[in-house]
């Protein structure tokens, strides 16, 4: 839950909440969801974390996996981001990025290999030049990845949050 001065609260377990709390609960928490994609993309001035909106769209999905009624056309959990800030440039890309994830469990990560295919690469959502990446061939191999990649990322980064994208073996162009 989101208090009145924007500042995370986290509620219970979403299994007890009544319907009412859930309306509720819901309700702030789609407010806030709503005021962070207006500051992070039409206003160019983030007020949150990444980690904190995740965890708000996260919260949202759960109370509306419960309640199925909450999920209504419009709901934050539907939609990506907000219109975009009139002094961002315009890019087409020539294919649509659809296999980028946030990545907080091994159990995320899995699911996204096998739906996806393997290998796929964990990365320090906050680096580059190679630190606090890992290219994983297997299920198998996740847990060790992941921490790995979390501990490189917190050392060279100070953040440890890391994304999943699949790894491609021969590219044609790297950035």
């Amino acid at each position: 839950m989101v208090a009145k001065d924007g500042s995370l609260v986290h509620g219970g377990p979403v299994a007890d909440l009544s319907a009412a709390a859930a309306r509720a609960e819901w309700t702030a928490l789609a407010a806030a969801v709503a005021r962070a994609n207006r500051a992070y993309h039409t206003e160019d001035a983030p007020e949150i974390s990444d980690a904190d909106y995740d965890a708000l769209k996260r919260r949202l999905a759960r109370i509306e996996a419960r309640f199925p009624e909450l999920a209504a056309e419009g709901s934050p959990t539907a939609e990506v981001g907000a219109a975009p800030s009139e002094t961002f440039a315009k890019v087409r890309h020539a294919v649509r990025m659809l296999s980028l994830e946030n990545a907080f469990e091994t159990d995320e990560i899995r699911d996204f290999g096998n739906a996806h295919g393997w290998p796929v690469c964990i990365k320090a959502a906050y680096g580059g030049g190679g630190r606090g990446m890992k290219v994983v061939q297997s299920a198998d191999e996740v847990d060790d990845a992941m921490a790995s990649a979390q501990r490189e990322a917190t050392a060279f980064f100070g953040r440890g949050e890391v994304y999943v994208e699949k790894y491609l073996t021969w590219p044609r162009h790297v950035e």
